[in-house]
């Protein structure tokens, strides 16, 4: 059955467009082993070349660590045994099943990786990321005008994404409400276009999962029956962070604007496209301005827009909250960054909710434990220095756009 444009029952809208499924893609009931992962490698023709399996005799494998955010699938370290004799490659798809499970829980591909004829460390450790890094590589250009904000996310994976790695799934488009009145992708990376569009849509979220199919859709603000815990029972230990440095209240959106003269001509410049404040905000903990540059909007509606996503995120302190010492009944849940956290004082006197941000495992030979990130994500060295680039990036188009005219 295809719903398009409806109401929706998980996250307040239906499906952009496709199939809406009930239950789980694939869903293989095993029985449940205690402690056991499996590790995949698949060939460029998506054929499975080897599984690696922590019962096999004399396993090389020594300890994984994956990570799920509210973007799919993140970064993965692989630690094997050297003489382990599994033909790994750089770039090569890995998939991670745990508990006996035929389903994945995650999926990436390898980034770096020892010289094996002539590294002699004992431990050899490969080191990748989900199929979300790879949007970083694809260039995206084109104008939409006048566009539903999922109709744009599909024609970029459809035109940009689908088969340079991640793929196109039309269930997993959630229809936004909001047409964009003029964008412009100029040279722009697919990671950055489909990120500009969830913050034109205001509190959407996409990523790569562990199909490595691309999702868009709203944030979850309910809390996820799996994730109400109790400290003690459910959890060892908490450890909090509340920041108030993060905090803008008002942010002058800055992009190109268009004017045209009295002959038609259309001349692009840079200016400030829109100003959001947050005056509760302000009141509570002073002016904080901010100054965010938005290259692909040409028009002060879309620029409004996206300023007023920012600000959401942006007027209150940054929480954040890590969870240890969790119990494996939770491990067994297969929590993934969806919905919001419920948790518990030991005590039972107090109860905070927060926002699920990220999901982290960590198996060895002494089995599978988990961490458990929430509030807001805390994005590690890589990231920082991905958003470096990409505020440098967006500084040189303003700029080539005001010296060109356009």
């Amino acid at each position: 059955m295809s719903f398009i444009y409806g109401r929706p029952d998980r996250y307040g809208r239906r499906i952009y467009a496709g199939k809406s499924y009930v239950g789980a893609k694939n869903a293989v009931v095993l029985p449940e082993i205690e402690g056991h992962v499996a590790v995949d490698f698949y060939n460029e023709q998506g054929v499975k070349t080897y599984s690696l399996t922590s019962d096999m005799k004399e396993s090389p494998l020594l300890k994984l660590e994956f990570e799920n955010n509210e973007n799919g699938c993140a970064g993965f370290t692989l630690e094997l045994a050297r003489g382990h004799g599994i033909d790994i490659t750089l770039g090569q798809r890995v998939d991670v099943r745990l508990l006996g499970g035929a389903a994945p829980w995650y999926s990436g591909y390898v980034q770096t990786m020892p010289m094996r004829a002539l590294d002699t460390e004992k431990v050899q450790t490969y080191a990748g990321y989900g199929y979300f890094a790879r949007l970083g590589h694809i260039i995206v250009d084109k104008i939409y005008e006048d566009t539903e904000i999922a109709k744009i996310a599909e024609d970029v994976i459809r035109r940009y994404v689908e088969g340079n790695g991640a793929t196109y799934n039309g269930s997993k488009l959630y229809f936004t409400g909001y047409a964009a009145t003029k964008v412009n992708f100029a040279h722009a990376t697919a990671k950055d276009a489909l990120q500009q569009l969830s913050e034109f849509a205001v509190n959407y979220v996409w990523g790569v999962d562990e199909y490595r199919e691309v999702f868009f859709r709203p944030r979850r603000d309910e809390v996820n029956d799996y994730m109400r815990l109790w400290v003690g029972e459910h959890v060892e230990s908490v450890e909090t962070e509340e920041d108030i440095e993060s905090v803008e209240n008002e942010i002058h959106v800055e992009g190109n604007v268009e004017t045209t003269d009295e002959e038609g001509n259309i001349t692009t410049t840079k200016g400030i496209l829109a100003v959001c404040r947050d005056n509760a905000s302000i009141r509570r903990y002073g002016l904080r301005a901010a100054v965010k540059t938005l290259p692909s909007a040409l028009k002060a509606e879309d620029a409004r827009q996206w300023g007023e996503s920012e600000l959401a995120q942006s007027k209150d302190p940054g929480r954040s909250v890590s969870l240890g010492g969790i119990r494996p009944e939770i491990i067994r849940r297969r929590i993934t960054p969806d919905g919001l956290a419920s948790i518990t004082s030991e005590d039972g006197a107090d109860v905070e909710v927060f926002p699920i941000s990220s999901v982290k495992y960590i198996c060895s030979k002494s089995g599978i434990s988990m961490e458990i990130g929430l509030g807001e994500y805390k994005a590690g060295f890589e990231q920082s220095i991905l958003k470096m680039k990409r505020d440098i990036i967006n500084a040189e188009l303003l700029s080539r756009a005001g010296e060109t005219g356009g």
